[in-house]
């Protein structure tokens, strides 16, 4: 059987990475949004405009997703910090009440 233990700084850490890493894809993002060419066909050039609309909002979606999972990191910190903190709580609540009837 393996034991399950969560490392409270870890997920700290961790969440911090994912903020900074979503800072520098933010940064990214113009750099992959090049001007497009003129292809001599207008037909082709809105293509290739909607093309590069969609490829930005695919971007900025994983902007979002990045900055949403290190949400969700330091949430699930607070959420052990909490849940330890109930605990040891109830085991002092049932170690003063022992044999207490």
């Amino acid at each position: 059987m393996t034991d399950f233990k969560v490392v409270s700084d870890d997920l700290t850490t961790m969440a911090t990475a994912y903020t900074n890493e979503a800072g520098v894809y933010q940064k990214l993002l113009p750099k992959l949004s090049p001007a497009l060419p003129d292809s001599g066909s207008a037909a082709l050039n809105k293509v290739m405009r909607s093309l590069m609309d969609e490829l930005d909002i695919f971007n900025q979606q994983m902007v979002s997703s990045i900055d949403a999972d290190a949400d969700k990191l330091r949430d699930a910190r607070t959420i052990y910090d909490r849940t330890e903190d109930f605990n040891k709580n109830r085991f002092l609540w049932d170690n003063l009440n022992t044999g207490v009837n």
